[in-house]
């Protein structure tokens, strides 16, 4: 499988003519791999296989799963800070209505759809993601000192965030709580 992801997103140099169909080639030869290993996959138990369904991702899943949000965020954004900050803020508060049970109509759909970790996991991403941007921004026109103190801002504003949650929901790594979000 990692040979697979290996020849589809390889940095190939840019070429023309017979090279550049090679690379088309070992991109295509990537995506059949993964096609077949997904096609020959078995899971469950000796007496009860199943094929690739959709069940507890594991953290891996999930961690995986924030980055896609984050990243789709990224690319629809193009550094557009506003835009990042928004999906920050909405990671977050969809959390705090988790929390607070402001969601449990959606108790029906959450199996199918639902946002990973109720918000708690892109929010991180996402934070991440906006110190990039941030970072990006400032990095040609000033100083590292000033990126070191918007950051220190920002990071106050968390705590913030963390102290008024905690009393709440307590921290807790395992249930993802906003103030566990906030440190």
């Amino acid at each position: 499988m990692t040979v697979g992801f290996f020849l589809i997103w390889n940095k190939y140099p840019r070429t023309s003519g017979r090279q550049k169909f090679l690379y088309w080639g070992l991109q295509i030869a990537g995506i059949l791999l993964l096609v077949y290993l997904a096609v020959i996959f078995k899971g469950g138990s000796a007496e009860n296989p199943v094929w690739i369904k959709t069940y507890w991702w594991g953290i891996l899943g999930l961690i995986g799963w924030a980055y896609f949000y984050s990243a789709f965020i990224y690319l629809f954004a193009r550094s557009n800070l506003t835009v990042m900050i928004i999906a920050l803020v909405f990671f977050n508060l969809l959390n705090l209505a988790d929390f607070t049970d402001w969601l449990d109509f959606l108790s029906g759909i959450r199996k199918y759809v639902w946002i990973v970790g109720s918000g708690s996991m892109p929010a991180f991403t996402m934070a991440g993601v906006v110190a990039l941007v941030i970072y990006m921004k400032l990095r040609d026109r000033a100083g590292k000192w000033e990126f070191l103190v918007l950051m220190f801002g920002l990071a106050k504003i968390m705590f913030a965030f963390e102290f008024g949650t905690r009393p709440l929901w307590g921290i807790s790594k395992i249930r993802a709580t906003p103030a566990w979000i906030g440190i």
